[in-house]
Formats: structure tokens, sequence, C-alpha cells
């Protein structure tokens, strides 16, 4: 896998980086919507919600170790 994000992914990633001080990457990205009920209803285990320019992100804090 490559790192494809798009532009507005890899602003959502640096800004969730920038305000809780961790150090996530393309890798760590699972989805992301608008909707807080979409993520909440297709979250999976061990991944987390973060709430970044009026989105809302999955992140699977641990994707480094599963790849």
């Amino acid at each position: 896998m490559k790192n494809d994000l798009t532009t507005f992914e890899r602003n959502l990633l640096n800004t969730i980086n920038l305000f809780n001080k961790t150090k996530y990457n393309y890798k760590h990205l699972m989805e992301w919507s608008t909707s807080k009920k979409v993520i909440e209803e297709n979250m999976k285990t061990g991944e987390i919600m973060y709430e970044a320019s009026g989105c809302f992100v999955a992140i699977k804090p641990d994707a480094n170790n599963k790849q």
C-alpha cells in the first residue's frame, strides 16, 4: 500500500497529530466522514474516533504493527 491520501486527508491527519500530540500517518487513517453516526457504525475493534476540521475520523493506532 502506498501513501495515496488526498491533500484534505493529509490535512486531517496533520490536524489530529498537532492537537493530540500523536504521530499518525496514512497507515493509521481508516475512514473519515462529516457524519459522526457513519463513523460510529463502521468503527472496528481498536479504532479511535477523532474530530478534526468539521469531520469525524477513524484512526487505528496500532496500524503499523498489523501490516
